[in-house]
């Protein structure tokens, strides 16, 4: 899997009007918007040809019965797709659900994982598969336990983690613990891309801080 230098982007509700756009900037990771996702099971769009990112698609369901019959009818949607699931269902760890989709070879998103217990569980359930699996972390995630996850994490080839970001602080803090990529919507990628670009090479600062910060935020 992919590793970067800065954190990889990945864009948020991105609309079928976005999609190629998106795709042609060479953004990272793509997760559709609900409705995109509905149309897709539906079977009335289609992923567009020549859009070789990663696009995740959000999987809900009332239990974990209803989100793998979704999850494993999506995963055929393309080679690039990779299925987005709750870690918690109805406030029930979907360890079942999480280790049978992986072991089918699903590349699987888990999504609001909240503390280091959770990434132990997910990664002792990794171990047993070679299946791409990305963990977005909740950003209600302590500190100290995202530093414990995220070293957990980092010690199998075949887990990455990405986290949202709302501030320019909150990316130079992803940047700075290592996280895999971030997580932002698409009227702050612009910004986003000028703070890279203008900081490449430097270290954050007041300037950096204060010209963003009104624009991510």
């Amino acid at each position: 899997m992919q590793t970067f230098t800065q954190p990889g982007i990945f864009i948020n509700h991105v609309s079928s009007r976005e999609l190629t756009k998106l795709a042609q900037r060479g953004q990272d990771g793509l997760i559709l918007d609900e409705q995109l996702v509905a149309a897709l099971e539906a079977g009335s769009w289609h992923l567009p040809a020549g859009v070789n990112n990663r696009i995740v698609l959000p999987v809900h369901g009332r239990d974990q019965t209803e989100l793998r019959q979704r999850a494993e009818k999506l995963t055929l949607c393309g080679e690039n797709v990779w299925v987005q699931v709750p870690v918690m269902t109805a406030g029930q760890f979907n360890q079942s659900l999480i280790a049978e989709l992986l072991a089918e070879g699903v590349p699987l998103v888990v999504d609001g994982v909240a503390s280091k217990q959770q990434v132990y569980h997910l990664l002792t359930i990794a171990r047993e598969t070679t299946t791409p699996l990305l963990m977005i972390f909740c950003p209600a995630m302590s500190r100290y336990d995202a530093i414990v996850g995220l070293a957990l994490a980092h010690l199998l080839s075949q887990v990455q983690v990405i986290s949202p970001v709302r501030t320019v602080a909150e990316y130079w803090l992803s940047h700075n613990l290592q996280f895999d990529g971030v997580i932002v919507n698409h009227q702050q990628l612009t910004a986003l891309h000028r703070l890279v670009a203008s900081a490449a090479g430097q270290t954050c600062n007041v300037h950096t801080h204060q010209e963003y910060e009104l624009v991510l935020g």
